[in-house]
Order: C-alpha cells, then structure tokens, then sequence
C-alpha cells in the first residue's frame, strides 16, 4: 500500500480491483484516516474516528429497562450490520467506479449511505428474552458477489496500484 501515501481526498486516479478499493475505503472509513498507506503504518497510533462516528451519530439508545447485557449485544450486533452494510456499499461504488476505470476519492462518501431501520422487544432478562428485529438487506447485497480471487489477480491488482502517481 506504499503507492497511496497521499491525502487522495478530491483526487482521480485510475481503477484497481473493486473489492480491494472497497476494503480500503471501508478501513479509511470506519478508522477515520485520509491516507491510504497510513492504514498499515504500525507507528501511527491514532483514534478510530469512523467508530467515534458511528457512537455518536448511530450507535442506539437504550430502554432504562434493559438488562446491560442485552444492551451490549443490542450495541454488538447494530455495529456488526454497520460495517457490513457499509462494506457493501464501498463494493457497491467501487464497481461502478471499476467499470469507468476511474475513481473518485471522496472520503465522506459514506456519510450518505443507508442505514437499516431496527427495532428491540423484551428486556433482556430470562423472564423476558430481549428480541432484536433489524430491516432485511435490500437486493444485490455483498453477498451475491463472487470475485476473481488468484495469483494473476493479485498480480494485476498491484500492477494497477504502481501505476498510480501522485
């Protein structure tokens, strides 16, 4: 990831693989960083501003009168489907981009994804089981993706990223 050591906000540059651009946009994303390399620099120890984010903005608010279990598992599961749901839109974006063999590197492009709607029952406790309903993913999600996963991928796939320069 040495090739991307700039701050890429505003910027083109060719397209790579559609989930490998994803992935990072996603890590950029939910660790709060503008720079690409910065992801696997061991000495940068910094605040996961993308998690701050999301507590502030969309992690829930809990009933006074659920247990602090269920509140954590509530709190677990609504993060879970956050990094999901937003991994699927980063591909989602990353292959549109792929297809115009450009990318736009807008790194708050996330704050306008969808979030699923949730609802909670019960309490949490053994007399009354704490139920979470969450929203069902719309069509065409992460899951029905297949990608070319080789050697001569990820040959191209890092040919595609030396060639890009600043």
């Amino acid at each position: 990831m040495k090739t991307l050591w700039w701050n890429l906000e505003g910027e083109k540059t060719q397209a790579f693989c559609p989930v490998a651009l994803a992935f990072i946009r996603w890590r950029l994303q939910w660790e709060g960083k503008r720079i690409p390399a910065s992801l696997d620099d061991g000495r940068q120890r910094g605040h996961l501003y993308g998690l701050v984010g999301w507590i502030s903005k969309d992690a829930p608010i809990f009933s006074a009168n659920w247990s602090a279990t269920f509140e954590a598992w509530v709190n677990a599961h609504l993060l879970a489907v956050a990094c999901f749901d937003s991994f699927a839109q980063w591909v989602r974006i990353s292959e549109n981009e792929f297809n115009k063999n450009s990318v736009g590197w807008t790194l708050n492009e996330h704050e306008h994804f969808m979030t699923r709607h949730w609802a909670c029952g019960g309490r949490g406790l053994r007399s009354e089981p704490g139920l979470l309903f969450i929203e069902p993913q719309a069509a065409g999600s992460i899951a029905q993706y297949r990608p070319v996963c080789n050697r001569a991928h990820l040959r191209t796939t890092l040919s595609s990223l030396a060639m890009i320069r600043r």
